[in-house]
């Protein structure tokens, strides 16, 4: 057994490590009713947004709560620049322009939106099509009313739980939502993921190395 301990000792830790990342990423139990009105409420003491689109906000948010099913979400986010940064009611946005003010929103997200399992395989800028005052389009296949966008994410949520959790964290709200909503109209549209392609090269990566330590294993046990 002592000759083996030092294979026992990283077995342990890596198998931790493992369950830990399973733990994380867990979707967890459908939201209630009541755990969605105590979100609700606190998006409506706390959001700093104009009433209307306050209002709409969070009717689309109580719907789609009550409507969990416990599984990931892929929420697809589509982001417009303003042309300079937009007041908002009762809070000050410290940047010189819409893309730095959502730059830094994205920079102080990062660590509540991890802690909640929350990943973004996809963030990109858009490369844009047509360039110039008429027409400008990032599309190919242009249709006016649906143009014109400036980033595109992907973010992943465990659940609709992590979302309500994000969106519902009183920083999160007082301080890192007013530099998103200053800087830029955002739709989100939620999505289930249903197929998603890993990068075929690191599974190939991932299928070398197994090959490699399972060749040398085998090698090593012939020669005792």
């Amino acid at each position: 057994m002592t000759r083996y301990k030092p294979e026992i000792v990283l077995g342990t830790i890596l198998l931790a490590l493992f369950l830990a990342v399973c733990y994380w990423q867990a979707p967890g139990h459908v939201l209630t009713k009541g755990e969605i009105e105590a979100y609700v409420q606190r998006i409506d003491q706390l959001a700093p947004l104009p009433a209307q689109q306050k209002a709409d906000f969070i009717a689309d948010l109580r719907a789609w709560g009550e409507a969990d099913d416990g599984k990931p979400v892929y929420m697809f986010n589509l982001m417009r620049y303003y042309p300079q940064l937009q007041p908002l009611p009762g809070t000050e946005v410290k940047a010189t322009s819409p893309a730095e003010a959502n730059s830094i929103y994205e920079g102080m997200t990062m660590g509540i939106a991890l802690a909640g399992g929350v990943q973004m395989p996809v963030g990109s800028n858009v490369q844009g099509v047509r360039k110039g005052a008429t027409p400008s389009t990032n599309l190919i296949g242009h249709a006016a009313d649906v143009d014109n966008w400036s980033r595109l994410l992907v973010v992943r949520y465990p659940c609709r739980r992590a979302f309500f959790e994000l969106v519902g964290n009183p920083e999160y709200l007082t301080k890192m939502m007013p530099y998103k909503f200053a800087a830029l109209h955002v739709d989100l549209v939620p999505t289930d993921g249903a197929t998603i392609m890993p990068d075929s090269r690191l599974l190939l990566g991932f299928g070398s190395l197994v090959l490699f330590l399972a060749f040398g294993w085998l090698r090593a046990s012939r020669r005792r």
